[in-house]
């Protein structure tokens, strides 16, 4: 029994072979035990990189600054834009009603938040436009909160100044 434990759980040793001479043993009836589970590493050749044409990851900002005479089914207005980068601030003027917020311009398309305080009642909304040629451009006006409820109103722009 001890020798079966110690086939399983004793350190690697040489093996004797099982026939013994009277004379003893020399080193050349002992058997080297060596571990052979290791793996060959081969150099790979390098593979080959495939070159792509890098695209920009956006469009560059459109130009929105200037002033802009403005044309709507409710009358007629303005818009003076500052543009910054891809930021905005805007002053949207329709029937005398100043509205002034921000936003930001991504591609040719311009998203901005815009208030008004009212004889105490705050009037907000939101402006979405877009560029539909240097000095051209269409959008609408959506005003959330007003005293006649909510209201779209679809507009198209020309820009006068830079």
């Amino acid at each position: 029994m001890k020798q079966l434990l110690n086939s399983f759980f004793s350190l690697p040793t040489r093996r004797r072979p099982l026939n013994r001479s009277a004379f003893g043993s020399s080193f050349d009836t002992y058997e080297d035990r060596t571990l052979l589970s290791g793996v060959a590493i081969y150099p790979q050749p390098a593979a080959a990189v495939a070159t792509e044409d890098v695209t920009p990851a956006a469009d560059p900002p459109g130009d929105f600054s200037g002033v802009w005479d403005i044309t709507s089914s409710q009358g007629d207005g303005s818009a003076n834009i500052t543009q910054t980068g891809n930021k905005i601030d805007v002053v949207f003027t329709v029937n005398a009603l100043d509205f002034e917020g921000s936003g930001k311009v991504k591609g040719d398309t311009a998203k901005g938040k815009v208030k008004l305080l009212l004889f105490g009642q705050k009037i907000k909304g939101k402006l979405i436009t877009t560029l539909t040629g240097p000095d051209a451009m269409e959008g609408t006006a959506i005003v959330k909160k007003s005293p006649i409820g909510r209201l779209d109103l679809p507009f198209t722009g020309i820009r006068t100044t830079n």
